[in-house]
């Protein structure tokens, strides 16, 4: 009895602890993890009548729910610095001499930097990033809304995530034969068109690939332009973003 009760409360106790575990981490247990925190230098774009409209609390639920996203590839954001920029003109970004312009009076270097404003070029998107922003030392700029809509999106390109409608490589067909050199370049990720989601979010798309064949898509994915559904990135994702990381001779935390 001495020697049984031990094992059986082991036993229980490992139970619990498994039980315990994130789910997207049993499913994705074979991920690297990289155990990394990054500080972002966070910008406050003050409106015309000099307002901040986004409080502290709301930037730590928005950097939560990104550190959630990230969280298989053990890699979480938290911020070092917020300052106010206080020049309203840059409230309403309009177009890329405009990101020139604030990034040149604002940027720091060696961060990713975190930048809050009204509006961001497109009505449709309302975000923007560099791509790869995590290999050099004065790209890491993110520009979001003040809802913080896309910023999990604007990691996943800041880190070397492409769109899964990617075309720059030419477009992958429906049934992912090319995946490796085309579209994403990301082979668990479906081939897709540019498609913008409709008022009940959903993807409807005639457009056809070379071969004749529909394309279908995962809107939920975070690199897809459906940030109403957004909710996962695939294994290879992950993967590439990790790559990335690893890669880059600056590190930005």
């Amino acid at each position: 009895m001495k020697i049984i009760i031990p094992i059986l409360l082991f036993q229980f106790l490992f139970h619990i602890q498994i039980k315990a575990q994130d789910p997207l981490h049993i499913k994705n247990r074979n991920l690297p993890c990289v155990e990394r925190k990054f500080h972002l230098y966070i910008h406050l774009v003050s409106d015309s009548l000099g307002n901040i409209n986004i409080s502290e609390s709301d930037i730590e639920k928005q950097l939560e729910i990104a550190n959630q996203a990230f969280k298989p590839i053990c890699i979480s954001f938290d911020y070092c610095k917020i300052d106010t920029v206080h020049d309203h003109s840059f409230f309403h970004i309009n177009d890329d001499e405009e990101i020139e312009l604030l990034m040149s009076r604002f940027q720091k270097k060696r961060r990713i930097n975190l930048y809050y404003t009204g509006s961001v070029l497109d009505e449709n998107i309302n975000s923007y990033s560099y791509h790869s922003g995590i290999l050099t030392e004065n790209s890491g700029v993110i520009i979001v809304p003040l809802s913080g809509k896309g910023l999990i999106h604007e990691l996943g390109h800041t880190f070397g995530l492409l769109h899964i409608f990617e075309t720059k490589f030419g477009a992958e067909k429906a049934d992912g034969s090319n995946c490796a050199v085309s579209g994403d370049l990301i082979c668990d990720t479906p081939a897709a068109p540019y498609v913008l989601p409709n008022k009940t979010c959903t993807f409807t798309s005639k457009l056809k690939d070379i071969n004749g064949d529909f394309y279908r898509s995962e809107i939920g994915n975070y690199m897809s332009h459906f940030f109403c559904a957004h909710c996962f990135f695939t294994t290879e994702q992950y993967e590439r973003m990790v790559e990335n990381y690893l890669a880059s001779p600056i590190k930005m935390w």
